[in-house]
């Protein structure tokens, strides 16, 4: 039996913000809807961003995260989450804004 996918993918996609991403990703985790997977797309050169997200990725399964070798514009990386999402709707979260309650 497959398993089906979140009603809703959240794309977030960065380069270089890793100490805007907790405020980011406390504020999807804070909604009452809960039947979502937060799709992080990492555009950047260094570890920092992989190392702020790891507490969230250990703590909720429904964040996967996404470290690209081949960087390019946002357009490239927004197709690259995209590409992974597996939500029947797709919602997109900027690294530097966050959901109210």
């Amino acid at each position: 039996m497959l398993e089906s996918g979140p009603k809703t993918s959240i794309l977030l996609v960065t380069y270089n913000r890793s100490g805007l991403l907790a405020r980011a990703g406390k504020s999807v985790l804070g909604q009452t809807f809960s039947d979502w997977e937060l799709v992080v797309v990492d555009d950047s050169e260094g570890s920092e961003t992989e190392s702020a997200l790891q507490p969230f990725c250990e703590k909720d399964r429904r964040i996967v995260y996404f470290h690209r070798e081949r960087k390019g514009s946002i357009a490239n990386a927004s197709n690259f989450g995209l590409a992974r999402a597996r939500g029947e709707y797709v919602a997109i979260l900027d690294d530097d804004d966050w959901w109210a309650d």
